[in-house]
């Protein structure tokens, strides 16, 4: 999957040497590879890959927001409470019955008496967390845990135009992975509009991937169509700042990640274990509500190419918005 041009794109201006030109293309090609399909990838190297069973056991995740105190109820006292690290502070979290966000003070230097307290703590609203202090000088380490597959950790996507309008698309969030991208999407579910925020690519899984999104064994290509729908989450007047990798695991059927830094992100229709390790996935689509984004791979879109990458666009991108799912 390569990045989408800018709408007022130009062309290799004239003057440039060919070695300039192909050094500019080979340049682009591995910077955008990450997220870039390998059709001529053998069928030896997608079965030599091995599925790793971290990455189907998400809750092994533990990122915190460093310098970050999250402000809220204490549900345990971290004066009572010292662990040894920011991994043993987030699961302390993750097996009390009340707590939904912790903070940890892990620099003996910059703690002195708070070194290793691990405050548990609950959160009103862990859509809205409160943040009592963000900044370079702040020594504690802060994070949120939300219970997976409980409605607790769910976002809708609400498409927002088209002959699907009025749809919404069910995310489970992914905070103890990738807590900085969580906290960007929770920003945007605060918006009553997110114009500038839509669905501009959409390519099914055509006869390379079943309907469970696993590589077809007589298929030797992974692309095209590359299975995948392809959007932005720049809404306008809304400051973005690229987000560091995070969570990076192998791509499956139903991740959500972003595109390099954001804030173009990718929704993938299928297993990419071709792809390489280098996209932060933020969240997952609901099981049961993949089916929508297998129908906006089947509106009109055009062929066209970027980077040399043949991709399928749609003719009308669908405008979106995200909001918070209250009827589980």
């Amino acid at each position: 999957m390569a990045k989408r041009p800018h709408e007022s794109g130009r062309p290799c201006k004239l003057f440039l040497t060919l070695l300039t030109v192909a050094g500019t293309c080979l340049a682009a090609y591995f910077l955008l590879s990450p997220l870039l399909p390998n059709p001529y990838s053998s069928q030896i190297s997608l079965h030599r890959v091995a599925w790793n069973s971290a990455d189907l056991n998400i809750t092994g995740c533990c990122r915190g927001l460093e310098h970050t105190e999250l402000w809220s109820e204490a549900v345990k006292w971290g004066s009572d409470f010292l662990l040894n690290s920011t991994q043993a502070c987030c699961d302390a979290c993750r097996n009390h019955p009340r707590c939904n966000s912790w903070v940890y003070c892990a620099d003996q230097a910059k703690c002195g008496d708070f070194y290793r307290q691990c405050w548990l703590k609950k959160q009103k609203d862990p859509f809205d967390p409160e943040i009592h202090d963000s900044s370079p000088s702040n020594p504690w380490t802060s994070g949120l845990v939300f219970e997976r597959h409980s409605g607790l950790n769910t976002v809708g996507i609400l498409i927002d135009s088209g002959t699907l309008s009025g749809e919404v698309i069910h995310l489970e969030l992914l905070p103890e992975c990738s807590p900085k991208s969580v906290l960007h999407v929770l920003e945007l579910v605060k918006l009553t509009h997110c114009t500038g925020c839509r669905f501009y690519r959409a390519e099914g899984r055509g006869k390379l991937w079943d309907s469970n999104g696993y590589h077809n064994p007589k298929m030797s290509s992974t692309g095209p169509p590359y299975a995948v729908v392809q959007g932005t989450l720049e809404a306008q007047h809304v400051a973005f700042k690229g987000i560091p990798k995070e969570y990076t695991p192998v791509i499956r059927r139903g991740m959500v990640g972003w595109v390099g830094e954001g804030p173009e992100f990718f929704i993938s229709l299928a297993d990419h274990f071709e792809w390489p390790r280098k996209h932060t996935v933020f969240a997952t689509v609901a099981e049961n509500h993949i089916y929508l984004l297998e129908s906006l791979a089947e509106l009109q879109t055009n062929a066209t190419t970027w980077e040399g990458v043949s991709v399928q666009v749609l003719v009308q991108p669908i405008n979106l918005r995200l909001q918070r799912v209250t009827n589980q």
